[in-house]
């Protein structure tokens, strides 16, 4: 049986607001440094290939072997968080992910850079979802609301951090290193960001001792590698026959997960996914809205990288700046939900989608008809970046202030309505008469046994009897016949 150690889980909003600008500072580094690696290698797969040797398949492995390790255990790594603490895995993460940054800096052969690439996957997984963890923790009301947005910045930033220092570090090659640097360069960060979370992060007091779900670790393992594996080799390798069957022993293994989940929680477990919070249409929505905006994100900065690099023969630094424009809208947009009320908020994840795929519609018109005016391309991945911010940061927007104060004031009618209920029961049970007539009831036996029978018809068989006989209290009492057949007191 699990058990389940009471700690409540309330904002630790007694540190001055300069330590918890630090503390978040902190926490950003995670999802920014994440993100950053998951596109920076795109830029260095040319340098790779002549510098290493690798095959087409390889320089595959290099992006997304990053990519398939990061989702397999994304969710795992939010389960370990609540299961050993947010600063502990915070801190492992970053230390796996800055050894492994090491180890693909130094790579000598494909095969171990992949290696490496993989470890820093894992190291992501940790450490990503630990920030906004801390922030639930850390922060409330509208110092909630602010952290998020930056949150949700600092994502998107780093994706296009990664493309524009990335460049910038192949375009420098400092020493001769050629494209090593984009990895090197996380050692330090990564070094001083251990150092900050543990000065800065607050002790882990908000853990539960519930074991973790190995099952649905590997049933979510197995389904996210069938599904992520062929997206990410299939190009490449001509969609053979394997991919195929890949992707459609996918979908029954995400149903062995999603009953796996189920019954654990049927039976009092602690599953990995809340399926009841799943169902519920608002977040669904705002989920499936934040995965399309997300998944075609990252397919832009793939694709735009190419075009601007092998078709218009631009350096890595000015495929980089290009998608700087994205950013600052996409900070805007962030600053445009925290005005928003609750109900325009629920409206916005849609309307940023709209505005999204107007982006791409015209960014794809742009390209194909040879129109090569770079000017009207900031302008339009201006709008893509205003159109992905309400996807990305309305599902992490916490509830408003007057919906809180609405259900906490339900909740005290709640208990207002049940004292009064009890409160009209005992008064209408002084005036009956099975309770006038307590005094004969408690000398006559007989009388005392229908007496009961009588309260139990009318209250129900859970109540009891306050003509029971004190010396059978306690005792299990017989079954009677007749009309009085239930338990008596």
């Amino acid at each position: 049986m699990h058990t389940t150690k009471v700690n409540k889980q309330m904002p630790n909003v007694t540190s001055p607001p300069s330590h918890r600008g630090r503390m978040l500072a902190v926490l950003l580094a995670g999802p920014f440094m994440a993100q950053a690696d998951a596109t920076i290698a795109n830029l260095a797969t040319p340098a790779i290939h002549t510098n290493l040797g690798a095959s087409a398949t390889e320089l595959e492995l290099v992006v997304g072997g990053y990519l398939i390790a990061y989702a397999m255990l994304l969710i795992t790594g939010a389960r370990l968080g609540q299961t050993h603490g947010y600063r502990r895995m915070f801190m492992a993460g970053m230390g796996i992910f800055t050894v492994a940054s090491l180890g693909a800096g130094l790579a000598p052969t494909p095969l171990i850079l992949i290696v490496a690439r993989v470890i820093q996957g894992l190291g992501a997984a940790l450490m990503f979802p630990q920030a906004l963890t801390g922030i639930q923790l850390n922060f409330a009301g509208p110092a909630r609301t602010w952290a998020i947005g930056y949150y949700a910045i600092a994502a998107s930033a780093g994706a296009v951090a990664g493309q524009l220092f990335g460049g910038l570090l192949i375009s420098a090659n400092l020493f001769g290193s050629d494209w090593r640097p984009i990895f090197l360069i996380n050692v330090p960060i990564g070094v001083a960001a251990i150092g900050a979370a543990a000065r800065f992060l607050p002790g882990d007091t908000h853990r539960t001792t519930r074991r973790l779900d190995l099952i649905g670790v590997g049933a979510l393992s197995v389904a996210v590698l069938l599904l992520v594996l062929p997206l990410t080799l299939g190009r490449s390798a001509g969609w053979p026959a394997w991919t195929w069957l890949c992707l459609a022993a996918s979908l029954p293994a995400l149903g062995g997960f999603l009953a796996s989940q189920r019954h654990l929680a049927a039976t009092g477990g602690a599953p990995l996914i809340n399926l009841h919070v799943l169902i519920r249409r608002p977040v669904s929505f705002a989920l499936l809205a934040l995965a399309l905006a997300t998944g075609t994100y990252y397919a832009l900065l793939f694709t735009l990288a190419q075009y601007l690099q092998q078709g218009l023969g631009d350096s890595p630094l000015i495929s980089g700046l290009m998608l700087v424009p994205w950013v600052a809208a996409f900070g805007a947009a962030g600053q445009l939900v925290r005005l928003l009320p609750a109900r325009a908020a629920v409206l916005m994840p849609t309307a940023g989608c709209l505005l999204l795929t107007g982006a791409y519609l015209a960014i794809s018109i742009t390209l194909f008809t040879g129109n090569h005016d770079q000017t009207l391309l900031i302008v339009l991945l201006g709008g893509g970046g205003l159109g992905l911010g309400p996807p990305v940061q309305c599902p992490h927007r916490p509830p408003h202030e007057r919906r809180s104060s609405r259900l906490r004031s339900r909740h005290q009618r709640g208990h207002h309505h049940r004292d009064a209920n009890r409160r009209r029961d005992r008064h209408r049970w002084l005036r009956h008469p099975l309770h006038q007539s307590r005094q004969s009831a408690q000398c006559d036996p007989q009388l005392r046994h229908y007496h009961c029978g009588l309260y139990r018809h009318r209250r129900g068989r859970n109540h009891r009897c306050p003509h029971r006989d004190p010396a059978q209290r306690g005792s299990q009492p017989a079954r009677s016949g007749g009309l009085m057949s239930r338990r008596g007191g």
